[in-house]
């Protein structure tokens, strides 16, 4: 089962149902869709070796050096800053809308979540899966973790495609997000870490394209909703929720979707089940955590743009 979409427009009923065919109203379920066979599929050489090191250092470098994560600014003494977020996982068979808030040297696939944290499977409805959303195309990308260390395309059935098409490398774009569909022999309290540089520039610019996409709050600190700058850098808001840019968050404790539209006084509301805004005028309370993403649905072009809150220094 996947997250689905099941009744009228921004349903919020909780329900999970195949859906393959999203339309421009709902955010996709995170299932079986058509995949494009897009991006490179070679593996480098030595890539597996270095990405072996780079874990085992990451792990002790996690438990040692925790991160601290405030939505206030954050002083870093480090020429070189490197993160590590830790990202929870749900029970087997469950969904994750996770992010990597990092630059990383490649932000690949095998680079952000290496083999030796996921689970493998001679089938791909036994191992870990993951889903990318092609905002071009509006549909899915999946893949699935070969026990040989490979991740693999999937076909339209959700089956590892005939061809063995590897994916190791493709690109996950900084800003975006992908879902975890986690292997029916994942345990429980389970998590995976994800590790890059944390960014230094002044702030940093995501495109943003009419329709859905899964996005980010780009670093890797605590941000709240209505704190973002959506709105100053182009969101749509409007007095109706059907006129309004729309975000959608997945509760992954409690498997469902909140929904949230811009209204043209600056706020982003609560929706109903049906799509509209609450009759209370309920402002949202979420606060993005790092690793956290969410579907967006724009209704035009825009490019979104955020301050850098970390502030870095030289070694005192």
């Amino acid at each position: 089962m996947i997250p689905g979409i099941t009744a009228s427009k921004w349903n919020l009923t909780n329900k999970m149902s195949m859906h393959t065919e999203p339309n421009n109203r709902w955010p996709p379920a995170a299932g079986f869709c058509p995949n494009r066979t897009t991006g490179p599929v070679s593996q480098h050489s030595g890539h597996l070796q270095r990405t072996v090191r780079g874990i085992a250092w990451l792990l002790a470098w996690a438990t040692l050096h925790p991160l601290p994560v405030s939505a206030e600014s954050i002083s870093v003494y480090t020429a070189n800053i490197v993160g590590v977020q830790r990202l929870a996982l749900p029970a087997a068979n469950r969904f994750r809308l996770a992010a990597a808030p990092f630059e990383s040297e490649h932000n690949t696939l095998q680079e952000l979540l290496a083999p030796q944290q996921m689970i493998a499977a001679t089938t791909a409805a036994g191992a870990d899966r993951i889903r990318f959303w092609d905002t071009q195309e509006q549909t899915y990308r999946s893949a699935a973790l070969h026990p040989n260390g490979n991740y693999y395309l999937l076909n339209a059935s959700g089956q590892f495609d005939g061809g063995w098409v590897v994916v190791n490398e493709w690109v996950v774009t900084p800003g975006t997000g992908f879902w975890i569909v986690t292997a029916p022999t994942s345990p429980d309290n389970r998590s995976v870490l994800v590790a890059g540089d944390v960014s230094t520039r002044a702030d940093i610019e995501l495109p943003i394209t009419q329709g859905y996409q899964i996005l980010t709050y780009p670093f890797a600190v605590e941000q709240p909703l209505g704190q973002t700058q959506l709105m100053a850098s182009g969101a749509t808001a409007a007095t109706t929720a059907a006129g309004a840019d729309r975000v959608r968050i997945w509760n992954p404790d409690q498997q469902r979707y909140e929904g949230y539209a811009l209204h043209s006084n600056g706020t982003w509301y609560q929706l109903t089940p049906s799509g509209q805004f609450d009759s209370d005028w309920i402002e949202s309370t979420h606060t993005f955590q790092p690793g956290e993403a969410f579907f967006y649905w724009a209704q035009h072009d825009f490019t979104w743009t955020e301050p850098n809150p970390i502030t870095t220094m030289d070694e005192p």
